[in-house]
């Protein structure tokens, strides 16, 4: 009888989809992120999401933008989600190259933290959440072009952070 009530409870909560117990595949995972502000990569780790747009943070700055806290409150919903409610996240904040290692290391850091707080804001178990911080390491556009001059459409690339879904 136990059970019975627990998935008729589970059932109604979550509009007849059950009580999920198991794990949301990646690929779940994936096609709930799906969309022009995600970018999403499987790994050995999980999946990492990226926000595509809109910024979300502006040159020499941990604070988020406006914009960002939307799509932010949106990844929260999903790592609320029966599947994935479980598993762990790791929040990795990037900057990058201008300025010294150490403060980009420092400055990365803070980014990663914010979008870990905004997780948490948004009902996301702080225990669930750990952040780390790259600092300049991992560019995923060039800092600057082939001929040295400085690339800030690169630069900007580069002042992400990325939310980690950890494998179960």
């Amino acid at each position: 009888m136990t059970i019975f009530r627990t998935i008729f409870f589970c059932a109604s909560m979550f509009g007849l989809a059950g009580c999920a117990t198991e794990q949301a595949s990646n690929e779940v995972i994936e096609d709930q992120l799906s969309g022009p502000e995600f970018r999403t990569v499987e790994t050995e780790q999980g999946v990492v999401v990226m926000l595509v747009n809109p910024l979300l943070f502006e040159f020499d700055s941990d604070e988020l933008t406006e914009d960002s806290r939307g799509p932010i409150a949106y990844i929260a919903r999903v790592l609320n989600t029966p599947g994935v409610v479980s598993r762990q996240v790791h929040v990795n904040g990037y900057s990058d190259s201008v300025g010294s290692e150490e403060y980009n290391l420092a400055l990365s850091e803070r980014r990663a933290e914010a979008v870990a707080k905004e997780l948490v804001y948004n009902q996301v178990a702080a225990e669930r959440v750990l952040y780390n911080s790259f600092g300049e390491a991992n560019p995923v556009a060039p800092n600057v072009t082939d001929d040295g001059t400085d690339n800030p459409e690169g630069r900007t690339l580069n002042r992400r952070v990325e939310i980690v879904i950890l494998n179960p």
